[in-house]
């Protein structure tokens, strides 16, 4: 006996990049300005590489450039055939140099670490002309998939500006200032790298503004199309559902990634996190070095990097309320065949049968409360088995278990763990018959 709840299959548009798909997997995430390691760039399942550098390493004194990192991961990259997510990091890692040409210095309280103020013109002026000439020293190269676009930006390249939002109001920020500069930043971008995507490494709240990450999203895509990529830096193990539908939306518009949280030990896993970014509709993932090179996580990495080949609205990467599909849901036998015994016995795994279909027939027609209903009616009908089949009342009374971690994730609108519990919940009454027929 087998069945499964129904697959979300979205639809979806190609995008920009999505037409060529070699720039679509696994990506390496380092540390700031570290080395790629021997094992990563000789692995074929990874497709690229991410490196991080600082502004101020780049652009020590004005129109004075250190190119040499980044120009030795391009040419690791041309050897290795990887492609390349190329960020600079401006913020806290912005050069003294900004300052003294009469930029806003805004220091935290208690610590020596400062940054410019997003909005400030003369900032935005020096950053958005080191843009340019980083487009024209490497926006032309084969390697390079995506260029980050940061600017009124802290520490990464995402929308955050952390801390109490009275101390920025009192620096002077506004919403309409953010906005501005964000589009100043996507433009420049846009502009110096005319052949590339471009990402923003989103948000859902900037100062507990919701509203102003929606407009910076919205000013690229209207503005540069499918160009501009959008990319979540907080994938995990828990990252919530709501969150991943959201991605997966926007997959139907542009190309969708991700880049986890931390590495497994922060997450307490890794595959699950893998899982979550393939509902989320991501292309491409970035996943922490660290992480690459550990010989227990090979194959959730091939796993990765085969799924990220296939186009977000083909894979079969979680439930969904919305999209149930009749011909995802198969049967290979019933329950009540052969198992003899008394007629209570063969009633009982009857009545089992017809709720499990009834379960089915309410998903199909997007009734989740009437589908948990009838699973929580099939895990009592199993009390019945439990006493009519002795043999096999270990393995019912875990089926037991299953239904009601499936019946809870329902419930919680957990839709791919609902899907898994309840494959294993199938193949444990299988098993349970198997018991049952055995002399």
């Amino acid at each position: 006996m087998m069945s499964i709840f129904a697959l979300f299959y979205p639809l979806s548009s190609k995008s920009y990049g999505q037409a060529d798909a070699s720039g679509h997997g696994v990506y390496d995430l380092n540390g700031m300005e570290e080395d790629f390691r021997p094992a990563v760039l000789e692995a074929p399942i990874i497709r690229g590489l991410s490196p991080r550098v600082k502004w101020s390493t780049v652009e020590p004194a004005e129109g004075r450039y250190n190119w040499s990192y980044l120009d030795g991961v391009f040419q690791l990259a041309a050897k290795y055939n990887k492609k390349i997510i190329l960020r600079v990091h401006p913020g806290v890692f912005t050069p003294e140099w900004v300052y003294q040409a009469g930029a806003q210095r805004l220091q935290q309280p208690g610590r020596s670490v400062s940054m410019p103020a997003p909005w400030d013109p003369v900032y935005l002026t020096k950053w958005t002309n080191f843009v340019k000439v980083l487009g024209s020293h490497y926006g032309s190269h084969p390697s390079l998939y995506i260029v980050a676009v940061a600017g009124p930006t802290m520490g990464s390249v995402e929308f955050h500006l952390l801390g109490p939002k009275p101390a920025w109001e009192r620096a002077g920020y506004t919403p309409a200032k953010v906005l501005d500069a964000w589009k100043a930043c996507i433009d420049a971008f846009a502009q110096a790298f005319p052949n590339k995507a471009v990402a923003l490494n989103i948000t859902f709240q900037i100062l507990g503004n919701q509203e102003l990450p929606r407009q910076i999203i919205s000013y690229g895509l209207d503005t540069y199309g499918r160009r501009v990529f959008l990319q979540g830096n907080w994938l995990s193990v828990d990252t919530p559902a709501q969150r991943l539908s959201i991605m997966r939306d926007y997959s139907k518009k542009t190309t969708v990634g991700f880049q986890m949280l931390g590495t497994s030990e922060r997450m307490k896993g890794l595959r699950k996190a893998i899982e979550n970014a393939l509902v989320g509709g991501a292309s491409y993932l970035e996943i922490y070095q660290s992480d690459l090179i550990k010989a227990k996580f090979k194959a959730d990495i091939q796993y990765a990097a085969s799924q990220l080949q296939i186009p977000a609205d083909q894979r079969k990467a979680g439930l969904s309320p919305e999209t149930f599909r009749s011909q995802d849901l198969t049967w290979s036998g019933d329950l009540e065949e052969g198992m003899g015994g008394s007629p209570e016995g063969r009633t009982a795994a009857r009545q089992l049968m017809e709720q499990l279909r009834q379960a089915k027939q309410s998903a199909l027609n997007r009734d989740l409360q009437a589908a948990a209903g009838e699973l929580q009616n099939a895990r009592n009908t199993l009390d019945i088995l439990r006493e009519q089949y002795p043999q096999a009342s270990g393995r019912l009374l875990e089926a037991q278990t299953k239904l009601d971690q499936t019946v809870d994730s329902i419930n919680r609108r957990d839709f791919r763990q609902a899907r898994q519990l309840y494959r294993e919940t199938l193949q444990i009454l299988k098993a349970a018959k198997r018991e049952v027929l055995s002399p």
